[in-house]
């Protein structure tokens, strides 16, 4: 029968791992890193149709046409993109040509699709960087998940091929930590792609996100990040705690199968 072995370094380290999971994955699949900022002229070209007809019906009085449009302002959302996807809000009678689509309970269309193109487009070092970003969140990612289900093992199972799994594991999370802080680093430069150029204009550059505003995606990921690199030097105390002589005694002395160190 597997002997269960916790304490409170154990259950803080297993919580905060566990936590910055969720919290780094949620900001990598949202497109809320980079978003335009809109304008009433630039929302004059959306594909909703309530955008598009007040400029059409009061083409000699601009201030009525601004009017309506802003009073229209839920009929389509500002484009956003992210190093995996950018997403549209728009009204359900535009025409679906994106791979990503549903419908939201405000009678609108999230359209998404992969943000990401190939080495051939044009600024191809813009795009490499992208492309290199990209692949070092995936990477992250997956070390990442793997540390988190090891993690959740190291409740009943401390050692793998004679080694302690925590250390392991926590190797793992300190590896995943700096691709994934080499990925926050690489993908602002690479803000010159023709993606991210469509999205924030043409003033966007290394490190000057033109006409775009910083989304909360970004921030989750460093918060994310922040709790990961903590969790990996809590690996090694999380061992030390649960590697006493208390525990061994209570294990084999007295028999438990389930023991918790205050």
């Amino acid at each position: 029968m597997p002997r269960v072995i916790l304490s409170w370094i154990a259950l803080l380290w297993i919580s905060l791992s566990c936590a910055s999971t969720v919290i780094i994955l949620t900001g990598l699949f949202t497109s809320a890193w980079l978003r335009r900022v809109e304008t009433v002229e630039s929302r004059r070209f959306t594909e909703c149709p309530s955008n598009i007809y007040p400029s059409l019906i009061f083409p000699i009085y601009p201030e009525l046409s601004e009017k309506v449009i802003s009073t229209d302002s839920k009929a389509s959302d500002s484009p956003s993109i992210g190093p995996w996807f950018r997403c549209q809000l728009a009204c359900t009678t535009a025409r679906n040509v994106w791979p990503f689509t549903w419908s939201t309970s405000t009678n609108q269309m999230m359209r998404c699709q992969l943000a990401l193109r190939g080495f051939g487009d044009r600024p191809a070092q813009a795009n490499a960087l992208t492309w290199t970003s990209a692949v070092l969140y995936l990477t992250g990612s997956v070390l990442l998940c793997i540390s988190t289900i090891m993690v959740l093992f190291t409740i009943c199972k401390r050692n793998i091929c004679d080694r302690s799994m925590h250390s392991f594991t926590g190797a793992i999370q300190g590896l995943s930590d700096i691709l994934l802080v080499a990925g926050l680093i690489i993908w602002p430069i690479g803000w010159d792609s023709v993606t991210i150029r469509e999205v924030c204009g043409g003033s966007v550059g290394p490190y000057a996100k033109g006409n775009c505003s910083l989304g909360w995606g970004p921030v989750a990921v460093g918060v994310g990040v922040l709790l990961l690199f903590i969790s990996s030097l809590l690996a090694g105390a999380a061992d030390k705690s649960l590697s006493t002589h208390a525990a061994t005694r209570q294990m084999l002395l007295d028999g438990k199968t389930c023991v918790f160190l205050h």
